[in-house]
């Protein structure tokens, strides 16, 4: 006995058919796109970055990583770094530093949220610049963004969890009258 391996039911193709007469391929169309005629043709990226003699590989945009970064930054991917505006320097990722005077920096918008709050940041707690600017670090455009967070899932972790947030910033907490 002779066993005859059915081949795929569209036209022209050779491959063996696996479900409903269809090969692999021909299968995976129909169900994404619903229909077995879509010819798909893959995308190119440019192997490299589209910057003269930037030789880096493609990271989006035509662009490597580190020109990408710039072009979200500044509007701009050939601006390296920004120079110094006012008091403190700019990094490359765009937040206002200062010096401390110990060989150490911290960032402007971390520093006036600790003004604020009176106390130093905790390691779990980072600042958040509510219109995306950072650069803009009125308090009234910053937020206090907790990422500590349990291991576990229990109730009794995540309630000890509930009141030790709470033992934390309840004195921060605005009160309200009613």
């Amino acid at each position: 006995m002779v066993c005859v391996m059915a081949l795929c039911n569209v036209a022209g193709c050779t491959k063996p058919a696996r479900a409903r007469g269809l090969c692999g391929m021909h299968g995976a169309r129909l169900r994404r796109h619903g229909s077995v005629d879509i010819t798909l043709r893959a995308q190119r990226r440019p192997p490299h970055c589209s910057i003269d003699g930037c030789d880096k590989p493609h990271g989006g945009l035509g662009y490597c990583q580190a020109h990408l970064r710039r072009f979200h930054l500044y509007g701009d991917p050939l601006i390296r770094k920004v120079a110094k505006k006012g008091t403190g320097t700019l990094t490359d990722r765009g937040y206002r530093t200062f010096a401390l005077g110990n060989g150490k920096r911290i960032m402007e918008h971390r520093l006036v949220m600790e003004r604020h709050l009176g106390r130093p940041l905790a390691k779990d707690e980072r600042v958040h610049h509510r219109n995306g600017d950072r650069l803009d670090n009125r308090i009234e455009n910053l937020e206090l963004w907790m990422t500590g967070q349990p291991y576990g899932q229990r109730v009794s972790d995540l309630i000890a969890f509930a009141r030790s947030i709470l033992e934390r910033y309840e004195p921060e907490l605005p009160r309200h009258t009613s």
